[in-house]
């Protein structure tokens, strides 16, 4: 007579699977720091845009940095060169030298971009890559 025994495994995966999630959780926040070290400040908006997702899809955990600036994507990829004209009223008003100026268009002439995200990441990847692979 053999005799058998089952395991149930459930509670251990479940206590695998959080503390996958809290490691992801920590790199993000490294990466999230060193991206806002990155990031150029001339208003709080970009700075104060970040946050991230961890989450589940199947047996995978997943983590997503996140800047949902209106303008985050211009400052991480640049511009190409551009007219800019009023949407709302009929000239637009901006500082030059402390003047106002007023013009019914702008030939934009692009900006450089500045990869704080993507800087962030390649910067702090050995970091990220030993944070997830912590016993």
């Amino acid at each position: 007579m053999m005799a058998t025994v089952n395991f149930d495994f459930t509670r251990l995966r479940n206590v695998i699977k959080e503390k996958s999630k809290a490691k992801m959780l920590i790199a993000l926040e490294v990466m999230e720091a060193e991206a806002k070290y990155l990031c150029p400040v001339k208003t709080s908006d970009l700075i104060n845009s970040f946050t991230h997702i961890v989450e589940e899809d199947g047996n995978d955990i997943l983590g997503r940095e996140i800047n949902n600036s209106k303008h985050a994507a211009c400052v991480e990829y640049g511009t190409k060169p551009h007219v800019i004209e009023p949407v709302n009223k009929k000239v637009l008003a901006f500082k030059v030298d402390g003047q106002t100026v007023f013009a019914k268009k702008v030939n934009h002439p692009g900006t450089q971009a500045i990869p704080f995200m993507r800087g962030a990441l390649l910067s702090k990847k050995m970091d990220i890559k030993e944070i997830l692979a912590l016993q």
